[in-house]
């Protein structure tokens, strides 16, 4: 199954639409800003431990609820369709700011499947750290296609 097939017949619902690179080589750039580094931070993470586990350290507490009552046993085997990191064959650029009072961070590269991708991911302070609230990917037909600036996901709450 490839992302794309994924993210159309997901019943996971808006809040495991997350993705990313773990192919990054998550180095942080020295002008990153602050939800960019939490990204890259959890790229990295991934990419040395590629888990659940090591993915749910990064979420809010409220999407870590959320996600429970949809994951089985085998989380570890959704690792690549649930984490942003793993959706990005390259990313090219990122997109951060706030929007309708919230945190946002937009990421835009190229999927593991070769298409134009975007992911609106929102973030919360949560225990002195940058934590994922929601997450919504979009794919394009053309890289000419992808925003220009940031864009909030839609949580599931908001339908």
């Amino acid at each position: 199954m490839n992302l794309a097939q994924f993210v159309r017949g997901s019943t996971l619902g808006l809040a495991f639409v997350i993705a990313g690179c773990a192919g990054n080589s998550g180095q942080k750039p020295t002008s990153a800003l602050p939800l960019q580094v939490a990204y890259q931070e959890m790229a990295a993470d991934l990419n040395a431990d590629p888990s659940f586990a090591t993915y749910e350290k990064h979420l809010s507490r409220k999407l870590r609820e959320d996600m429970e009552a949809d994951l089985g046993p085998d989380r570890d085997d959704q690792i690549e369709f649930l984490a942003p990191p793993f959706w990005y064959e390259e990313v090219q650029n990122f997109h951060e700011g706030i929007r309708d009072g919230r945190k946002c961070l937009s990421v835009n590269g190229i999927s593991v499947d070769g298409d134009p991708i975007s992911a609106g991911i929102e973030y919360v302070d949560e225990q002195g750290a940058k934590k994922i609230r929601a997450v919504e990917i979009a794919l394009f037909e053309q890289a000419g296609e992808l925003p220009l600036e940031v864009w909030c996901p839609v949580r599931p709450d908001e339908i």
